[in-house]
């Protein structure tokens, strides 16, 4: 039997740092202020109320892509 694991809005706003800082473990030091932007983001401000993720590798890959948004000059806003 398997299940998937739903990571709601709130959930994923608890796990937001824990996200950057998962990031921050695997890239290169000079790409560190691009984290240093991204924790100042308030994660209420990124998502909606009724936000869910199928998976925590979803919630992940959102981080990762704010990212990577913000590493090419992109801006980044509400997404959902």
């Amino acid at each position: 039997m398997s299940f998937m694991l739903i990571i709601n809005n709130s959930e994923f706003i608890s796990r937001y740092q824990l996200y950057i800082g998962e990031i921050k473990d695997v890239i290169k030091p000079e790409l560190r202020n691009i984290l240093v932007e991204l924790s100042a983001i308030n994660p209420e401000n990124l998502i909606k109320e009724n936000t869910f993720f199928t998976s925590e590798n979803d919630a992940r890959g959102f981080v990762w892509n704010l990212f990577l948004l913000k590493a090419s000059g992109q801006p980044i806003g509400t997404f959902f």
